[in-house]
Formats: C-alpha cells, structure tokens, sequence
C-alpha cells in the first residue's frame, strides 16, 4: 500500500508494499516506478517502516534521492545517528511528531543532507560490492 499525505512543499510520501507498481490505497489502482520516484524525488519527508523483512531497499532509495528519512530502526542505527542522518521512531504517535518536526524545512534539509552524505561515503552499490568482495578476500 503506497499513501501520500499533503500537498504542495510538504508533501510526505508513506509506501508500503512491494512489486512492480506502488498500490494507491484504498482501490486497486497502481502507480508505476517512474511516478512513485517522481513523488519521492519531489516530497520533502519520506517514511519507511518495514514489513516482515529485515530491510527494506526503500529506505536505500530515499537517502539516495537526498530526501528526509523518516524510519524505525532497519539495523544501521551505529552508522545512521537519529537526529543527524535519518529520524527514528518506535510508535506511530512518534512518527507524526518527528514529522511534524521535519516540516520545517531547514530541520528536514539539515537531516536529508547528512543522511545523503553518509549514503554516498558508505553505501552506494559500489561501495556495498567492494565491502563484500574484501570480507570474501578479493582485493580491487
């Protein structure tokens, strides 16, 4: 289930689901890639909670795009400090507050650029390859 909440500059983009189309909720309807990222890309708070998995390559997505992370704990809270890189939250109330906090753009900014900075030193695909192949012994 994909839900968009606000309008304008302050658009939060909630996404949950998986597949090759991002359900609108309430109906059937589905949204493709390109449009899912276009929201994403363009929405100032982005808010990932996982499902049944462990992680979840949204959470990826949005610090790539540079977009304020909104999340629970997906097991990089020794790398990804709350309140710095991304804002973490353990209840639903919670999530709203740090949301309302991040509406004010200069704290949401402050957050997307620093978790984007540390997504670009440590996590790229690259990165993640040659952090495997040294663990494996290859060097590059």
């Amino acid at each position: 289930m994909e839900q968009m909440v606000g309008s304008g500059p302050y658009d939060v983009l909630l996404r949950w689901g998986s597949g090759n189309g991002y359900r609108i909720p309430g109906t059937r309807e589905t949204v493709s890639p390109p449009i899912y990222y276009h929201e994403m890309n363009h929405s100032l708070i982005c808010i990932s909670a996982r499902g049944v998995g462990l992680d979840c390559l949204r959470t990826f997505e949005i610090l790539a795009l540079g977009r304020c992370l909104v999340t629970d704990d997906f097991g990089f809270a020794d790398e990804f400090v709350d309140g710095v890189h991304c804002l973490y939250f353990k209840t639903p109330e919670e999530c709203v507050d740090k949301c309302q906090w991040a509406l004010v753009p200069d704290n949401a900014n402050s957050i997307a650029a620093a978790g984007h900075s540390l997504f670009l030193d440590r996590h790229t695909p690259e990165k993640q390859a040659a952090r495997i192949l040294a663990a494996a012994g290859f060097s590059q």
